[in-house]
């Protein structure tokens, strides 16, 4: 998958977390060498499959870059820190004819970051194994304080965010049911 990357604030993080995933990035710098070479007159964004952008501190380029994936209809996913929030971007952003569905926005903490990217990428890359496994529905769930307390406790242990523990918890049950895999016919 061929990403194209803008991140000014998390020192390469984003761009290190693609390349590590194997995945081809194309960065800011990469366009600004590529005006120079006359032979590549195609738009950028019809060689790239998905755009992750840092939009905490937004500027004129991130601006025109998002306007133009939006257009193009390219998945993008837009981090910014938390507590950060560029609001009157997002703003932009979350109009419903704006979205299309395609534009994702993800707030994050130096911890929560490589998730979020790892969600995203699945998600959209075509080659990954896990794509129709990603969470995509969306589940109300009330609990007892007592449960509560029990996942607050797990969460931080296991450094992950309730909703996935949850899932994690999910997931190993249904692995362990012999009557749902029989129900399935896998037995």
């Amino acid at each position: 998958m061929k990403i194209f990357v803008y991140d000014e604030k998390t020192g390469g993080v984003i761009e290190e977390f693609c390349r590590s995933a194997g995945h081809e990035v194309v960065t800011h710098t990469d366009l600004v060498e590529r005006r120079r070479v006359p032979a590549r007159s195609h738009f950028f964004l019809d060689t790239i499959d998905a755009l992750i952008m840092d939009i905490t501190k937004p500027n004129q380029d991130i601006q025109f870059i998002l306007a133009q994936s939006i257009l193009a209809e390219k998945p993008s996913l837009c981090v910014y820190g938390k507590n950060q929030t560029p609001t009157s971007l997002i703003r932009y952003i979350k109009k419903p004819q704006t979205q299309r569905r395609t534009v994702r926005t993800f707030s994050y903490t130096k911890k929560s970051l490589p998730r979020g990217l790892a969600y995203f990428i699945r998600l959209h890359d075509p080659n990954a194994a896990e794509r129709e496994d990603a969470a995509t529905i969306k589940f109300t769930l009330r609990l007892t304080p007592h449960i509560e307390q029990y996942l607050n406790w797990l969460a931080a242990a296991e450094g992950e965010s309730k909703a996935d523990c949850i899932r994690h918890l999910l997931e190993q049950q249904v692995k362990e049911d012999n009557t749902y895999a029989k129900y399935l016919g896998g037995e």
